[in-house]
């Protein structure tokens, strides 16, 4: 696999359609104060607007996510706009590819010059015991003057090879070292192959190309 091919993939920026981002609002709209009345004593300087713009964030990647995967030609479920219980914590995966059984997690940022981290639970599955068909896909999206949103991925890569390497790290953060787990997407790249950081996005683009 080339380093052309990994460059395409990452380049390949989609749109979030307008009612993708209606309904990222309205669910953000419906749950964020039960976010906030969960994690406030835990976290002090929370907010409500945090909260809703964390939610916001978070289901804007996932629809990225999907909509790149689908584009890509997988046969991807719907993203999840459920409300559950304030104090139901789940750890199922974001989507899932209908054919191969593939769980993707999503982990999604508002695009910065700064290389993406992304956080997780001490007791996520993702850390403690992956299964081989879970993949992490980081996100990043952004909104333009215009107000039209859009996201690429920046990697898609198994967790049970960033166990495998033991890059689930300490947050460079004092307050939250013991109490999260953190990934470095530069310190990803530097140890992974790029087929490792790839994964499945190579290889469907290889099966493409020679279908043609």
């Amino acid at each position: 696999m080339s380093y052309l091919k990994s460059q395409l993939i990452k380049s390949l920026k989609l749109e979030v359609t307008p009612w993708q981002y209606m309904l990222a609002a309205d669910f953000a709209d419906k749950t964020h104060m039960l976010r906030y009345e969960k994690y406030k004593e835990r976290n002090p300087h929370l907010t409500p607007t945090k909260c809703w713009h964390d939610i916001v964030s978070g289901t804007i990647s996932e629809f990225v996510a999907k909509n790149i995967l689908q584009f890509s030609n997988f046969n991807i479920t719907d993203v999840n706009l459920e409300v559950l219980d304030a104090f139901d914590k789940s750890f199922d995966p974001d989507l899932l590819e209908r054919n191969k059984g593939y769980r993707f997690h999503v982990k999604g940022v508002e695009a910065t010059h700064y290389t993406p981290s992304h956080l997780f639970e001490n007791n996520d599955p993702l850390v403690t015991n992956p299964e081989h068909n879970d993949y992490i896909i980081s996100v990043s999206w952004f909104t333009d003057p215009q107000g039209i949103c859009a996201g690429w991925i920046n990697g898609c890569f198994k967790a049970s090879d960033i166990k495998k390497y033991n890059l689930y790290e300490d947050p460079i953060k004092e307050d939250l070292k013991g109490k999260k787990k953190a990934i470095y997407l530069k310190n990803i790249e530097n140890i992974l192959t790029e087929y490792e950081f790839w994964t499945i996005l190579l290889e469907r683009q290889q099966k493409d190309k020679l279908a043609k």
